[in-house]
């Protein structure tokens, strides 16, 4: 789970809010799923379709890299507000990218000081995740 935390100019805590986005994995005939819900308790249809179909040929290892990339990215998102599937602003970008380099600390920071490798490959599993959702819908063409 991720909590953001409000204060107000003398430190006072007014608000707090909580999101969990569990992620079970599951087998089953044979092969290994991935289900990602909301914080209550939907399934995430475009998560799993991705992390499911895109990129089962994946090995196990990578598909559990790329799904707790997405888990975390989801919660930040839920927290600041936005949609996770609508990343059309360079602020939300901008707001990502300070999230899991850990400098965002009013939406529950990421702690792991990332490379700047390693945040680039972050953002690569958002983009290709975002990009799957976009061609699944039709708003964009794969050419």
């Amino acid at each position: 789970y991720m909590e953001s935390t409000t204060e107000d100019e003398l430190g006072n805590v007014i608000r707090r809010q909580t999101i969990h986005c569990p992620l079970i994995e599951c087998d089953r005939n044979g092969k290994h799923y991935f289900l990602m819900y909301s914080d209550d308790f939907r399934l995430l249809n475009d998560v799993c379709d991705y992390l499911n179909i895109e990129i089962i040929s994946s090995s196990q290892k990578t598909r559990q890299f790329k799904a707790g990339i997405l888990r975390r990215y989801i919660c930040f998102m839920r927290l600041s507000g936005f949609e996770y599937n609508n990343v059309n602003d360079q602020y939300i970008v901008d707001r990502i990218q300070s999230f899991f380099r850990g400098d965002d600390y009013r939406a529950g920071a990421n702690s792991d000081n990332l490379s700047h490798q390693s945040l680039n490959n972050y953002l690569c599993v958002i983009r290709d995740f975002i990009r799957y959702t976009f061609l699944k819908k039709g708003y964009i063409d794969e050419d």
